[in-house]
């Protein structure tokens, strides 16, 4: 009897998107599937995967490179560790410098008959951030090759743009891959039925492509990812002038933060905050408490140009709680 084939979907879209967001609205929704999640990382500290609302035995992170290429090696072990899980879906999110298509030929290799028996592709979901997708055509050609691979679109953020600018996404969308089916959202927000179990991937259109063909791939020029941390809790005014502080060309930070508790601060009474910034625009959130498994600390991944890490090291070390009173 032939062996039940999982279905994949390969999500993807540049820095910033809504990838982890998109993960977080499928993993949260009431529907009854066990999904195991892989998550890469531009960089070798990741937070992505404390950042997904699923159980820890659910996600394996892949940090330390782009999983088309660097890491390529590990996706392969790390598919078949998540097939063993008895899954019933698999999701791969790429990091934001990654294109699809080798990823997507991870599943197709006629050398991984494995995989090919156990994982089927189901789709790959492209997310736009319709508030800096110029910027992100600008940093060079995944995001083209992001879009082009897509089998459905999802155009973010569409609330922080007027239509005007939300048709000419569209415009510059279809011009590069006229079939790609088009859903705006907000907050990654989409229905299940245009994300999983679709089938919209067409192997056919893929070799058609030559899709099958490209393995490689120009990162974005100069573009680094830095990592900083900070054991002890952190005062929220200090961080709050640090991160206005990160420049635009520390294109995307995210992270979690301890926060000190200041009516409290007693061991396990500080909060969890978690950072991100795109471009200019930052949140910062308090969604909910730290679980019991989880340790109170502070990282940060700065990804952009020029990155300073010691100096941005030492703006993290003077936001701890209790320096500011022994220095006055």
């Amino acid at each position: 009897m032939a062996e039940k084939q999982v279905p994949v979907s390969i999500v993807t879209g540049a820095l910033g998107a809504g990838k982890t967001t998109l993960l977080n609205h499928i993993l949260t929704e009431n529907h009854g599937i066990r999904i195991g999640v892989i998550v890469n990382e531009f960089g070798d500290v990741g937070v992505d995967a404390d950042l997904i609302e699923a159980s820890e035995d659910d996600v394996i992170e892949l940090p330390n490179g782009c999983v088309c290429c660097t890491v390529r090696g590990d996706l392969i072990g790390a598919v078949g560790k998540t097939l063993e899980r008895d899954v019933e879906y698999v999701l791969v999110e790429t990091s934001g410098m990654a294109e699809p298509g080798p990823v997507a030929n991870t599943f197709l290799a006629p050398e991984l008959p494995v995989i090919r028996q156990r994982a089927k592709l189901d789709g790959i979901i492209t997310i736009v951030d319709a508030e800096h997708f110029a910027d992100a055509l600008a940093q060079g050609d995944t995001a083209v090759q992001q879009v082009a691979a897509a089998d459905v679109v999802l155009l973010n953020k569409a609330d922080l743009v007027p239509e005007r600018a939300l048709a000419l996404v569209e415009e510059r969308i279809r011009a590069i891959s006229p079939r790609t089916y088009i859903f705006r959202t907000v907050r990654a927000r989409a229905p299940l039925n245009i994300l999983l179990a679709t089938g919209r991937f067409d192997i056919d259109r893929w070799l058609r492509e030559g899709r099958d063909a490209r393995e490689e791939h120009a990162h974005a020029e100069g573009f680094m990812a830095v990592a900083i941390s900070q054991e002890r809790p952190l005062r929220l005014d200090a961080v709050s002038d640090l991160v206005r502080a990160i420049p635009p060309d520390i294109f995307r930070a995210k992270g979690i933060l301890n926060i000190g508790n200041y009516a409290d601060p007693s061991p396990g009474k500080d909060m969890r905050m978690v950072l991100q910034k795109v471009g200019r625009r930052i949140e910062t959130t308090f969604a909910r408490a730290w679980k019991p498994s989880e340790e109170h600390s502070s990282r940060i991944v700065l990804i952009g140009k020029g990155i300073d890490r010691e100096e941005w090291q030492r703006r993290l070390d003077a936001c701890v709680l209790g320096d500011h009173l022994a220095a006055e």
